[in-house]
């Protein structure tokens, strides 16, 4: 099976599925439901006694230099930004 994402409010997805602006939890839940791995620039997605590992699909927090797009999409490539 394909690993699939979800982009957080900060990216796109969330809006768009209309649960942008929810309760964290509430976009957890989403992505159990779909199993689906978070993409979040949110840090509280990075509190593990919150959100510990095996009880959601996966959780990426994203740090980047500034949120643009260019940005970002270094990041998720593994690559460094200037």
């Amino acid at each position: 099976m394909a690993t699939r994402f979800k982009l957080d409010e900060n990216l796109p997805t969330v809006s768009e599925e209309r649960i942008g602006g929810s309760a964290d939890s509430r976009v957890l839940n989403a992505c159990r439901n779909e199993a689906r791995i978070l993409i979040t620039f949110d840090a509280d997605f990075a509190d593990i006694r919150l959100y510990p590992p095996g009880s959601h699909p996966g959780i990426w927090v994203l740090r980047p230099v500034s949120q643009s797009i260019a940005n970002t999409i270094t990041l998720l490539r593994g690559e460094r930004s200037s």
